[in-house]
């Protein structure tokens, strides 16, 4: 923070510059340990948290009218950060949240084996009903499809999933599709592989929700559809079938 504030771009008051930074580097701190990006990421964000100040919209004061202008900017920021890269150029909100989309999928396809399958798994947990794990997911009657099944009906529900987005889950009810479709024999859960669903939260892959219950954590998956079938390609894994029959 003191070699941030030393410095201070002109024009601006100390204390001023000091509050920015305040919740700027408590916001980064922890995806951002290198002190060149975090100054790439100021300069990038600064100007535009100033830009109403300079117009005369706003006063060095308005720090709430200040940080809601700055919103989606800081949110960019952050999306880059966690992608491991800083933008320097001046696109557009949309042109640099395709530009994260496409970083982000490529990131994706470099996590470990049963990180991605910890992954798969959350978005199967987010867009599948309960009441159709056992079917999918226990071997003996995975694929055996009963004539009698209401075919509109479930079309009408996958249609309804897609359009209200991923729902929450249990972290036993993860765990249990994880075992189910993981196809490496003796696969025992270890600190080590629960450790995979903290990274994931941590890279903002899933989202940890409270409901008030610490040793009952629900979660649900951050990440879009086609995202999904380009990581579950990587390991050879036919998510299709599991979402086409549910």
């Amino acid at each position: 923070m003191k070699i941030l504030i030393a410095e201070k771009p002109d024009g601006h008051p100390v204390d001023f510059f000091e509050n920015f930074l305040n919740a700027f580097v408590g916001t980064l701190y922890n995806v951002v340990r290198d002190l060149r990006e975090m100054k790439n990421l100021i300069s990038n964000v600064f100007p535009k948290y100033v830009e109403p100040v300079v117009s005369g919209e706003f006063a060095h004061s308005d720090v709430v009218a200040l940080w809601r202008h700055i919103a989606p900017y800081l949110k960019s920021a952050i999306n880059n950060a966690y992608l491991g890269f800083v933008t320097n150029d001046h696109h557009s909100a949309g042109s640099q949240r395709l530009s994260a989309t496409q970083s982000l999928r490529m990131k994706l396809l470099d996590l470990p084996f049963y990180t991605k399958y910890f992954l798969i798994a959350s978005y199967l947990a987010s867009y599948i009903a309960p009441k159709y794990d056992r079917r999918l997911f226990v071997k003996a009657t995975l694929g055996k499809r009963s004539k009698k099944r209401n075919v509109i009906k479930i079309q009408n529900e996958k249609i309804e999933s897609e359009l209200l987005g991923a729902k929450s889950f249990s972290l036993d009810r993860l765990l249990a599709i994880f075992y189910a479709i993981v196809d490496e024999a003796g696969v025992n859960l270890t600190a080590n592989l629960l450790a995979q669903v903290t990274s994931l939260v941590e890279l903002k892959l899933l989202t940890a929700l409270s409901d008030g219950n610490l040793d009952k954590p629900n979660y649900k998956c951050s990440v879009d559809k086609e995202t999904i079938y380009a990581i579950s390609k990587t390991v050879d894994f036919n998510i299709k079938k599991y979402l086409d029959v549910s």
